[in-house]
């Protein structure tokens, strides 16, 4: 009897991370340096412009201190980085059969789309061929249906849309009955190769397999890129894209210069402002190119509502002075970018649309410019002030009555830099963000306002300030009380690396 190849000792799963470095696998896809004892790369998982992918040799380990935050080991990776199962991620590194390495442009290493090249007009008939088959597919699984009207979009949203569902099993004979070519559908993404021990081919399966798929349309009504959401919660990631496909920023090619552009970061945020009758865009990653950014600088109003955590509101910041560098400062200005901040215990646009009056609310929530998100507004500059990179901690740090800025990012801004190295004194709360920030403060603050600069680290354990929110207003304050026993930001030998 055959072995059953869903089943893994510990040593067999052990062998394979041994006999598949993780830096040796990671590289195939990432371009990598070395830096100290870990090696570094722009994250294959979402844009960006300066690296947060860090690979550990040591402990066999990677991880994205960038947006994205993902992280793990050899078959994590793998994982991620094709959609294999865990079982098929370890098939394919023990086989020794890892598919061609996916080209990394130059425009990678900037701000650009994602992709080695432009679609043919062959490919975007072969798009649309599957997105059709899929969207068929989508009304006879009333699973699907189901999960699609129970997060908000309506029936009628969906069918213009184009949302669909892959059930897995009709693309390949779907596009050899249509006459397209099942090489190039591999090459686009929308199929993957499985490795089989022991067989001399692979076997082919469809890269969205039990997932709803949402489509992006232009403006002549053809379909070019797809994401999947996976239907069972139990499968990882919840997300896929397409990985042979351009990654456009969804509703760009439709869009209207003339009417105000809201904008947020998932397909489900996106399907629900099309659902409530606004010009939505959605950027599904943390970066916009050189040339979405300079479309939404003529838009006359760009409203940004950012996921409620830490990686949303960085994204976000991220954005706006992509689109508008000298005009995102300010409420009083020809062409705005601002900010709606959701409610209180509210995820994001789509977990809004799900609550009673959700989509009542939605146009009265309040508006930030970027000074008034990060603390810069009422910046006193004879005040002490504590630089966090959370805007929730700087919330909490105002509650408390201390003076208190976020940074948003990894960087500190030109104008809050300029402000800081005026002030009193400066407290850089340490998290795993604020190495880069202590390199500009040290580089950028030289002399006296450099010495007022310090760092001061949270209890073990401890990531933000948000943690303490509930009984640690006193050990915060014990905390800073010694404010000038802290490490100054020009001593990096006693900053870890995150």
């Amino acid at each position: 009897m055959e072995k059953d190849r869903r089943t893994f000792t510990r040593d067999e799963i052990d062998r394979v991370k041994r006999e598949n470095p993780v830096e040796d696998i990671v590289a195939r896809y990432v371009p990598l340096r070395r830096r100290g004892r870990s090696l570094v790369g722009l994250c294959p998982f979402h844009r960006e412009t300066e690296p947060s992918f860090h690979v550990t040799p040591a402990m066999g380990r990677w991880h994205c201190f960038g947006a994205c935050g993902e992280g793990g080991d050899v078959i994590d990776f793998i994982m991620r980085r094709t959609g294999d199962s865990f079982t098929e991620a370890i098939e394919r590194l023990g086989a020794n059969r890892l598919p061609p390495p996916v080209p990394v442009p130059t425009s990678r290493l900037g701000i650009g789309l994602r992709g080695s090249k432009e679609l043919t007009h062959d490919d975007g008939r072969l798009i649309r061929a599957a997105a059709v088959l899929y969207h068929t597919a989508f009304f006879l699984n009333p699973q699907a249906v189901r999960y699609v009207t129970g997060r908000g979009i309506s029936i009628p949203t969906a069918q213009r849309q184009m949302v669909g569902y892959a059930r897995g099993d009709r693309l390949v004979p779907y596009l050899k009955y249509k006459g397209f070519s099942v090489s190039r559908a591999l090459d686009l993404g929308l199929l993957r190769s499985v490795p089989r021990i022991n067989l001399r081919h692979d076997r082919l399966k469809e890269f969205f397999r039990g997932r709803v798929i949402v489509v992006e349309i232009d403006g002549r009504g053809n379909a070019i890129h797809l994401i999947g959401r996976a239907l069972d919660p139990a499968v990882k990631p919840k997300y896929l894209s397409a990985p042979g496909m351009p990654k456009p920023v969804y509703g760009m090619a439709c869009l209207d210069p003339e009417r105000p552009v809201e904008m947020v970061e998932g397909p489900f945020d996106y399907l629900t402002l099309l659902e409530w009758g606004y010009q939505g865009l959605a950027v599904m990653g943390t970066h916009l190119s050189d040339r979405d950014a300079r479309r939404l600088s003529q838009v006359t109003e760009v409203i940004i509502t950012p996921d409620a955590d830490d990686a949303g509101w960085s994204a976000a910041r991220d954005w706006a002075l992509a689109i508008r560098p000298d005009a995102v400062l300010a409420r009083q200005c020809k062409r705005s970018v601002r900010f709606r901040v959701l409610p209180e215990g509210v995820k994001d646009v789509n977990d809004l649309a799900q609550k009673p009056g959700g989509r009542e609310v939605f146009p009265n929530l309040p508006l930030l410019t970027l000074d008034e998100a990060t603390g810069m507004a009422d910046f006193d500059p004879g005040r002490p002030v504590i630089v966090v990179r959370s805007r929730f901690d700087r919330l909490i740090l105002q509650e408390w009555g201390y003076q208190a800025v976020c940074v948003l990012g990894r960087s500190i801004m030109q104008k809050m830099g300029a402000a800081l190295a005026t002030a009193p004194a400066v407290l850089i709360v340490s998290d795993a963000w604020c190495m880069e920030v202590g390199r500009q403060a040290g580089r950028d603050w030289p002399g006296a306002a450099g010495d007022r600069a310090r760092v001061v680290s949270l209890p073990d354990g401890v990531k933000t300030i948000r943690e303490m929110a509930n009984g640690g207003r006193a050990a915060f304050h014990n905390l800073v009380a010694g404010w000038k026993g802290t490490a100054p930001v020009m001593d990096m030998d006693k900053w870890d690396h995150p």
